[in-house]
């Protein structure tokens, strides 16, 4: 499971934050803004005509440090002095600064977990030690193909989640016979037009570790585009593959309770 209690507790509400963004401007002096979360008024000061260049911000938070470190051509992620001292966590095939920290943030996130979901962290690198001999299995009950629960994908696909037929997903090597299952969580939603879909079952390619689409504040570019990555279909048996799974929720920022979502990854042949 994955959750999403929001990082930053407490935001400054909409109409403050405009209403401190609007005098700031006015006032003209320089903002210094000290233990600033997640830079909520000074995003809203910004976007309305603010210097960029005469805000002075900061967090005590390692969330907002690794942030503003990497958005700092000058600092270098050692100068944080970060040490993962669970041996279980440590980074593994870590090539850059980003990686490191994406790989850290992951940790953040995963110390709300329970202990129990933490056997999902290395998945993609353990399934990756024999990755050219991986293969995608779904299964379904009731079945879809005569006799059998369980069947194999060999072109790659988007699927649905398909609860009334307990359905699930199994990537699986096929000389060693170590999987994972990936079970769909109860609270992981339906896919609407926005949220395009439920999974992808995708060939391996070093190049496809996002859809292309940067920043932007319009609905119909922030969807998902994992589609184009299936342009026409490839081969996804006994090869590298990556599955892309999304769960769906509605952000009410009025009412940031946090939920629990994502699937549960089953380690099976280890």
């Amino acid at each position: 499971m994955i959750q999403t209690d929001p990082i930053f507790l407490g935001v400054v509400p909409r109409g403050a934050r405009s209403y401190v963004a609007r005098e700031i401007v006015r006032l003209g002096k320089p903002l210094f803004n000290a233990c600033a979360g997640r830079f909520s008024v000074i995003e809203a000061t910004v976007k309305q005509g603010f210097s960029a260049a005469k805000v002075h911000a900061s967090d005590i938070g390692l969330f907002s440090s690794l942030m503003g470190y990497l958005a700092d051509d000058s600092k270098r992620l050692e100068g944080l002095g970060i040490r993962v001292l669970d041996p279980d966590l440590e980074p593994r095939d870590v090539r850059d600064e980003l990686d490191f920290a994406a790989h850290v943030m992951l940790i953040l996130k995963l110390n709300q977990l329970s202990q129990a979901n933490l056997r999902g962290l290395y998945l993609r690198e353990e399934l990756r030690a024999t990755a050219a001999h991986n293969t995608v299995e779904e299964f379904n009950d009731p079945p879809i193909f005569p006799n059998t629960n369980w069947h194999t994908k060999t072109f790659e696909i988007q699927r649905p989640r398909d609860q009334s037929r307990k359905r699930r997903w199994r990537v699986r090597n096929t000389g060693t016979g170590e999987a994972y299952t990936l079970i769909p969580g109860p609270n992981d939603g339906t896919s609407t037009a926005f949220g395009v879909g439920d999974l992808w079952v995708l060939r391996y390619k070093s190049g496809e570790i996002d859809d292309g689409q940067g920043f932007t504040t319009d609905p119909a570019l922030s969807r998902a585009h994992l589609d184009r990555f299936m342009n026409p279909p490839e081969a996804v048996t006994d090869t590298d593959v990556v599955l892309w799974y999304s769960a769906h929720f509605k952000h009410d920022q009025a009412h940031e309770s946090g939920a629990k979502i994502g699937p549960e990854l089953v380690p099976s042949g280890w």
